[in-house]
């Protein structure tokens, strides 16, 4: 790594803003590299998109933007699939 790099320790999932209204970024901070899975579900656990999919590079952010007004006002889960974890994320559409 470099000087100046940021090194994560652990991955991170962040939504912001959280409630959207018109969009939100899906920020993803990889602590290593490896192939992922990101997806959109409701309550109910049936998928409603799939937000991407590809290689992250360690320590190297990767962002997203979500369109919440192509989705109804309700509570979804943003959940990150990788080859080592599952990390979830709340987000409210307004």
């Amino acid at each position: 790594m470099r000087n100046g790099e940021q090194q994560f320790e652990k991955t991170i999932l962040r939504v912001n803003p959280n409630p959207a209204t018109s969009s939100s970024r899906v920020v993803i901070q990889p602590s290593k590299s490896e192939k992922y899975e990101l997806r959109l579900y409701d309550l109910k656990g049936s998928m409603m998109a799939l937000i991407g999919r590809e290689e992250l590079q360690a320590n190297k952010s990767i962002v997203h933007n979500l369109r919440a007004n192509n989705y109804i006002k309700v509570v979804y889960l943003i959940k990150l699939v990788t080859d080592s974890e599952t990390l979830i994320e709340k987000i409210v559409i307004q």
